[in-house]
């Protein structure tokens, strides 16, 4: 038995491949997906150093390299969770 009554989600990824599609029209990707990628990058630095070695299907120079959003999608997310491409995950992470 639980307490909780109710729940409220707040901008859940309704269909992920809208975004997706958005951010590879020219002046997003050149703005938004290139800094979403560099952040993000940034930000997976001391997670690559730390799991690396304990996650050998990926790719970690693959994954430096990346340069938009679906491409570290499909280079991290993709083989640590077992996604067979970002197609597959943005099904399975979008809520529709």
């Amino acid at each position: 038995s639980t307490r909780l009554a109710a729940g409220v989600g707040l901008a859940v990824p309704f269909d992920m491949n809208l975004p997706s599609r958005s951010l590879q029209r020219t002046f997003n990707r050149a703005v938004y997906d290139r800094a979403l990628v560099s952040s993000a990058l940034d930000l997976l630095q001391p997670f690559i150093a730390d799991h690396s070695q304990s996650l050998p299907a990926i790719d970690w120079e693959s994954v430096n390299q990346s340069t938009t959003l679906q491409e570290l999608e499909a280079r991290l997310i993709c083989p640590m969770f077992g996604y067979s491409d970002v197609h597959d995950y943005y099904r399975h992470a979008s809520c529709a």
